[in-house]
């Protein structure tokens, strides 16, 4: 047995080996394809930094320093990040590193010696600042800040980059401007002389073409072509005798330059650098910007192109941006440049089935050479590849960012993206700035039409849940008019508000205005420019006409100071409510008190119809007069009495058991959520009936915006408490809870009157008086007293069936004399 387990174990390792030859059986390949993507890129990045004429000759030296860059950058992304990747240069950062090699050029144009020095040591020092930025990025988690950049100014950025690049590698494959090859060519006449050029640059624009065919047709079709490119090249050189190509189609690299040049180069640098003289805050500041935004977003798409080390099962992208920070922090300080992760490299490995050691034989070849120099590779590859390789990836952007935009977006908006990226082009702070600026103003256009006033109405058809009587309703509907309502909606601010002033000063010029309300509940917020312009609108409408009013509602409570601040600073007075009811209670009231001073004479107010809301409380229909508990309930059960008690016994017997009690104002007579015991009957005063609005539509208002609200001080939207009723003499509260309470026919099975509560809240209203009855003694008389239960179970199954037919038929229909209210409509069912 012993054996027996040692030929197991030797066999288990046999498997594991196998596994492991398996699944990194492809990894070698990375010494191939690694430094075909890398090399290139590093070779046009020093290019385009070195562009300047005094940074030229060096072209070699920043050659072997970037070369140091991806050797350290692939050290550290060993150890550092979640991907299984490597680091490469962005051609933007060599773009703006050259930006700021042109403004030392000119600081020191009598001192040339001093230039690269100074850059040796500005550019990690850049570095350094970029790996802060991106670290405190990561830390803070700040990148999903980047949501709340328009869509306009992200591509816009991306598309301006691809064209800021494209301009510098076209100049690159040419060897001198592109705008002034121009010029001289077609102007000043010397186009023969400028034909090499324009071969070069032709051929740069056919390669970028021919590789991005080629990587569509295959994934290895980029390095295929590359090496094609440059086995025609050294043949071609070679069967020519070494005219051709020229000396003028390859990078300067005229002596070798050893492993150490860098390091030699970053100590003169540290030693002669001369802060005070290259603070270009600026400059720097933009650089940091850019790429912390321009990098953020790379890390978002590497997300879903590069593999995950081993034992990561989900990526952290604000953990990755810090990581990368760290990564630059730590190349800053060993003298190299900006690195960013590589997407291009893994996604060639995943093609070729590698696993996660690749990294390992890319760093062996970068450190070959490294060590060996990349002379031999500039001598041999022509100038246009390189600069080919760079416009592939500025077309790439451009394509996808600018031109298939088109088809993503509206014209307005891809227009403005379209101005975005050619500013930026010119000038990549002033170009984010600019589109920032344009799509504010494009949003202010675009949102000022669809916010503002989504509905109007006035008072005849829109009235207050104050209990009217039927005279006073018929007034309301004959000169309700007078009282315009518009209803407004969204963020109100110096480009929206300017048509909700508008609509409002229609409504004050015609002929029977005189009170304008604007219902607020629906704009959640509102700047400087709204709350002024509401102001400056009442002092107008206090001018035109004294008689005319603007009353302001729906107000939250900070809307609600910063209108009351602004009236009491103008030194006007402000019509200020929380809800609209209370400002349709306000307008009723005012213009019941207008038409009274004016001669029209209002009868006594009555209860509205009888109706059962969605709180469950009835309102009642009784006369002003006494408050005797039989003379109010001979009212309210008339109907019933007549028909099933003609002696009026039942009230009689009622009265026996009721309570007769006062509340003081601010008082509450039973709240929401709380057991129902009894039963309520309004004898004077009023009560104000709350709910939240969810009792009736079902759902409440939580997906609006609520950061500029303050709960904790009672910052609420209308709409989510309100008043259903101001409930006035008559009114009944508890009936209903007192029906489906257990009751004289139905089998209470352990249910108790806890079971059944209040679905709503109220409070009174200046001094009440109410009689009460408890559930447990309309029980016990109900059992007692048969003809009583049919009394009062016939009177609320007829309200039932009233509040049934009012949600079908207007509440205002007119009965006949001496009817109650849906009698004719009975009698044409019956």
């Amino acid at each position: 047995m012993h054996s027996e387990a040692l030929l197991g174990g030797e066999k288990d390792a046999r498997g594991l080996r196998h596994k492991f030859w398996k699944d990194h059986k492809s990894d070698w390949l990375a010494m191939l394809l690694g430094p075909a993507v890398s090399v290139p890129f590093a070779a046009c990045y020093a290019a385009l930094v070195c562009q300047s004429p005094t940074m030229n000759p060096y072209f070699p030296i920043v050659l072997q320093q970037i070369m140091w860059t991806q050797l350290a950058g692939g050290v550290l992304s060993l150890f550092l990040g979640q991907f299984v990747t490597t680091t490469n240069m962005d051609p933007l950062v060599a773009i703006l590193f050259g930006q700021m090699a042109h403004r030392c050029e000119l600081l020191f144009r009598t001192e040339p010696q001093k230039l690269f020095p100074h850059m040796n040591v500005l550019m990690p020092l850049a570095t350094c600042l970029l790996g802060a930025a991106l670290y405190a990025v990561g830390r803070f988690r700040l990148a999903g800040m980047l949501r709340f950049f328009p869509y306009t100014v992200i591509a816009g950025f991306l598309a301006g980059s691809g064209l800021l690049i494209l301009s510098e590698s076209l100049n690159l494959s040419a060897g001198t401007d592109v705008w002034t090859l121009t010029v001289r060519t077609f102007v000043s006449g010397e186009g023969l002389e400028l034909s090499a050029a324009w071969a070069q640059l032709l051929l740069g624009c056919l390669y970028a073409a021919v590789a991005g065919v080629s990587r569509d047709l295959h994934t290895f079709g980029t390095p295929m072509l590359l090496v094609a490119c440059v086995s025609t090249s050294v043949a071609v050189k070679f069967g020519s005798s070494g005219t051709f190509p020229p000396p003028d189609w390859f990078l300067s690299y005229p002596e070798p330059v050893e492993w150490w040049a860098p390091f030699a180069a970053y100590k003169e640098g540290v030693e002669v650098f001369e802060p005070s003289k290259v603070f270009f805050p600026e400059l720097i500041v933009s650089f940091v910007t850019i790429m912390t935004v321009s990098w953020s977003i790379n890390t978002l798409a590497i997300k879903k192109l590069v593999p995950l080390r081993r034992g990561i099962r989900q990526c952290d992208e604000q953990a990755e941006i810090q990581s990368l920070g760290v990564t630059n922090l730590l190349l800053g300080g060993l003298g190299c440049h900006a690195s960013m992760q590589s997407f291009k490299i893994p996604m060639m490995m995943k093609e070729v089935k590698a696993g996660d050691l690749w990294p390992w034989f890319n760093l062996v070849m970068l450190f070959w050479i490294f060590l060996a120099s990349p002379r031999a590779i500039i001598q041999t590859v022509p100038r246009f590849l390189f600069a080919g390789t760079v416009i592939r990836l500025a077309s790439d952007l451009i394509i996808e960012w600018l031109i298939e935009a088109r088809h993503r977006v509206a014209v307005n908006e891809w227009r403005i993206l379209t101005a975005t990226a050619i500013a930026i082009a010119v000038n990549v702070s002033a170009g984010i700035l600019f589109g920032l600026f344009m799509t504010l103003v494009l949003f202010a256009i675009e949102y000022s039409g669809v916010t503002g006033v989504v509905k109007s109405g006035s008072l005849q058809t829109y009235h207050s849940n104050i209990e009217r009587s039927k005279e006073e309703l018929a007034i309301l509907r004959q000169h309700g008019k007078t009282v315009k309502i518009l209803w407004l909606s969204g963020y109100l601010f110096f480009g929206s508000v300017c048509g909700a002033v508008d609509e409002a000063r229609k409504c004050m010029e015609e002929e029977d205005a005189c009170t304008v309300v604007l219902d607020l509940s629906l704009v959640p917020a509102m700047d400087a420019s709204g709350v002024y312009a509401l102001m400056d609108l009442i002092e107008e409408m206090k001018a035109f006409n004294q008689q005319c009013e603007l009353v302001l509602c729906g107000l939250v409570r900070r809307l609600d100071l910063a209108l009351r601040n602004a009236a009491e600073n103008k030194g006007i007075q402000a019509l200020l409510f929380h809800s609209l009811d209370k400002a349709l209670e306000y307008c009723e009231e005012r213009l019941f008190d207008r038409l009274t001073s004016s001669g029209v004479m209002l009868l006594s107010r009555t209860n509205s119809l009888p109706h059962i809301d969605s709180c469950g409380t009835i309102a009642g229909m009784v006369q002003e007069g006494g408050t005797d508990f039989a003379g109010l309930w001979s009212q309210l059960l008339r109907r019933e009495i007549l028909e099933l008690d003609p002696d009026g016994l039942c009230v009689g017997v009622l009265q026996t058991a009721v309570e007769m009690r006062e509340l003081m104002s601010g008082q509450v007579l039973f709240r929401r959520g709380e057991p129902a015991h009894e039963i309520i009957i309004l004898v004077g005063g009023s009560v104000e009936v709350t709910q939240p609005s969810d009792v009736e539509s079902g759902t409440r208002n939580l997906h609006l915006p609520r950061h500029h609200l303050n709960e904790e001080k009672g910052d609420i939207y209308v709409f989510e408490e309100r008043r259903t009723r101001r409930a006035r003499r008559g009114a009944i509260f508890g009936a209903v809870e007192y029906v489906a309470s257990p009751g004289l026919t139905s089998i209470s099975g352990g249910r108790s009157d806890s079971d059944i509560a209040y679905l709503s809240t109220g409070t009174a209203v200046g001094n009440v008086q109410l009689f009460a009855l408890s559930f447990e003694r309309l029980r016990a008389i109900e059992k007692r007293e048969q003809r009583v239960a049919l009394v009062l179970r016939t009177w609320l199954s007829n309200l039932a069936v009233d509040a049934l037919l009012a949600k079908r038929l207007p509440s205002t229909q007119a009965s006949g004399p001496g009817e109650q209210p849906f009698d004719g409509l009975r009698r044409e069912i019956s």
